[in-house]
């Protein structure tokens, strides 16, 4: 195990978790949740399974904010939360090396788990939010694409749209429907290449090929165009 390295910040830290009432609609949820996430206060927030359906990381000045900030809080939540948790951050750690930081938490029912980001299979954009596939399930964090594509290994990964990054070695087959083109994935999925990326997926997919790494290819149904293996590299006109 790597050696850990500890730090206080400088400003008063706190883990805020709210249960919200089980009948409550799902546009007010998303309004507090928002509410919440734009505070100045706020550093991050998450959405939980298990005890709790919401929780965020919250930076105040002193105890005395902390106080104010809370009892407003409180009441504005009244009839909306039945339950809130306050728990102070006494101290961050942080993994001392990369390789002790190559994984993140995920939601789970009644807490989190690590995950490694190797184990990424792909991540799409849902509005403030980043869906994560792996290892046959699906997590919904908040966080933005560009943050995460900052974190995982650069030369694993490409990104195929704007919403969508996908692991190189899960890309089985590439086809064109008509004018667009799509990755086609191990889990059978088949995900679509935007014009802006297109060119780049294109000398991955076959940069990959002439490497001999493990993508498999399977021959296009009827109708499909199927890159194949071919002496030359695929070139697109300018």
């Amino acid at each position: 195990m790597g050696a850990i390295r500890s730090s206080v910040p400088d400003d008063l830290r706190v883990l805020l978790c709210i249960a919200f009432q089980a009948e409550l609609a799902p546009n007010r949820i998303a309004a507090l949740r928002r509410g919440l996430v734009e505070s100045p206060a706020c550093c991050s927030g998450f959405d939980l399974t298990g005890r709790f359906d919401f929780a965020a990381e919250m930076a105040f000045e002193s105890p005395a904010a902390l106080d104010e900030w809370l009892n407003r809080t409180r009441e504005e939540l009244d009839g909306d939360a039945v339950d809130i948790d306050v728990s102070i951050i006494c101290r961050h750690h942080e993994p001392a090396d990369e390789a002790a930081s190559a994984d993140l938490l995920v939601p789970v029912a009644g807490g989190y788990r690590r995950l490694l980001l190797a184990a990424i299979e792909r991540v799409t954009a849902e509005r403030d939010y980043v869906r994560i596939h792996a290892e046959g399930a699906t997590w919904l964090l908040h966080s933005t694409l560009q943050a995460l594509a900052e974190r995982l290994p650069g030369e694993r990964f490409i990104r195929i749209h704007r919403s969508t990054l996908v692991r190189r070695d899960t890309i089985e087959q590439l086809v064109r429907r008509g004018r667009r083109w799509q990755v086609c994935c191990r889990d059978g999925s088949c995900l679509l290449i935007s014009r802006t990326h297109l060119r780049d997926t294109l000398a991955a997919f076959d940069a990959d090929r002439r490497s001999g790494n493990d993508v498999h290819r399977r021959g296009g149904s009827s109708g499909d165009a199927a890159l194949r293996p071919a002496e030359e590299p695929v070139r697109l006109a300018s």
